[in-house]
């Protein structure tokens, strides 16, 4: 169904804000390895980091605003690092990043294994030349990473020994998410150990930022609405309640969409709801409440709520795939008691399909939009409605700048949990 958050703000306030949703970290994949054992860096501007297990892509992250534009509904996760490179490359041609008079690829590889590595940078190269005739890799061990190296090892043979340019990367990443992290201190781990470090810094941030990222998508949505309804109004006050009305009747329809799929699914078997539970880290059904069918809605529900860590929640999700709704939706008929929450509609729905009932709600959204399509605005009018943008555009502002000091704070909350987590390595 047509929603009125996307097609009226198309209609009233497009090109008001010059702005997206806040995207505050790119959202990482489940891993498929066996945990992590290497990092990898390929930088063109954009630049892209992996952790890798083996020669498997387990976790990505952009480092920079080129490298979040490029990494847009990608998925990397699960791609050797040929394939990955090839992508990258790839995309990063297509961008217009990567072109005849910017063509080097920097590579900055560190693994467990020093003797895998050549394997894995032949791999690099072939996946670059598949991605782009243009593209040529070259180490990214800068001279700057080889001067701290050699210092490093000059002040203490033993300590240093293995502190290559690429290891001091690495430690350098680790920096940026934990301060307490030294030279002297990431020396003392060996490259598998600061991968799974570093694997587990983005699980922790990435979570929180997700959780952040969604209490923001729904403010704004709030805002969207407020100042939508408060447009329409200086169109026509009339036309304000029945845009109001609307939205009530496409909340409801929502709901019960919702209801009807719930109804549909089945209750997970003992063995899959242990599974879950495992999962979860619980030991019984308490925690879903009371006289609950645990069904694929209330477990998704109480993920949704507890902040469950993403690759947590995929696995759960290939168990609750099983039992989705057997109900199809447009086969279901409106009863009696589904019809009060349409009385507003101005019709007796009872009987309708949700089929017949979705195009009601879209014909009455469509006559909001013909009549705002049609009016004739007062040169007053028009200055409302800019002021009203004006307005919204502020709001919006001040609504990123909160992101962001919210962001600060759970850095500082969770240099705790680095230290900790620091302290068990140790």
């Amino acid at each position: 169904m047509k929603r009125l958050c996307t097609s009226m703000l198309a209609l009233l306030i497009a090109g008001i804000l010059a702005i997206g949703l806040i995207s505050c970290a790119q959202p990482t994949q489940p891993n498929p390895g066996d945990g992590a054992d290497g990092y990898l860096v390929m930088e063109i501007n954009p630049s892209i980091e992996f952790v890798l297990s083996g020669n498997v892509i387990s976790e990505v992250r952009a480092l920079n605003e080129d490298g979040r534009v490029l990494l847009v509904n990608e998925n990397l996760v699960g791609l050797t690092v040929e394939a990955a490179a090839e992508r990258v490359v790839a995309l990063a041609e297509q961008l217009g990043y990567l072109n005849e008079t910017n063509y080097t690829v920097r590579v900055t590889l560190a693994t467990a294994d020093e003797n895998a590595e050549s394997s894995l940078m032949a791999q690099i190269e072939a996946g670059a030349s598949k991605g782009s005739s243009l593209a040529q890799v070259q180490p990214g061990d800068n001279t700057q990473d080889q001067t701290l190296s050699d210092q490093l090892q000059e002040q203490d043979p033993t300590l240093y020994a293995d502190m290559s340019p690429a290891k001091i990367r690495l430690i350098q990443r680790i920096m940026q998410f934990d301060v307490s992290m030294t030279y002297e201190k990431g020396a003392a781990y060996s490259v598998r150990e600061l991968a799974e470090m570093l694997d587990n810094y983005f699980e922790v941030y990435e979570d929180m930022y997700d959780d952040l990222e969604d209490r923001f998508e729904d403010l704004y949505d709030q805002l969207e609405d407020e100042y939508e309804e408060k447009i329409i109004a200086v169109y026509d006050s009339a036309l304000a309640l029945r845009y109001r009305l609307a939205k009530q009747l496409e909340q409801a329809l929502d709901a019960l969409e919702d209801r009807i799929e719930a109804a549909g699914e089945r209750e997970l078997s003992q063995e899959d709801l242990d599974r879950v539970l495992t999962l979860l880290g619980l030991s019984d059904t308490s925690a879903f409440g009371t006289d609950v069918r645990m069904i694929p809605s209330v477990i998704e529900d109480y993920m949704e709520k507890n902040g469950v860590p993403d690759r947590i929640e995929d696995q759960v999700e290939d168990i609750l795939d099983r039992y989705e709704s057997d109900i199809d939706e447009d086969d279901y008929i409106l009863s009696a008691e589904d019809a009060l929450a349409f009385i507003a509609l101005g019709q007796d729905v009872v009987g309708w399909s949700l089929d017949r009932l979705d195009d009601a709600v879209d014909d009455l959204e469509d006559g909001i939009e013909r009549q705002i399509r049609n009016a004739a605005l007062t040169d007053e009018q028009r200055q409302q409605i800019a002021q009203l943008r004006d307005e919204m555009a502020q709001k919006w502002s001040d609504l990123r700048q909160g992101c962001a000091e919210e962001i600060q704070q759970f850095k500082q909350e969770l240099l705790q949990i680095k230290e900790q987590l620091l302290a068990n390595k140790g």
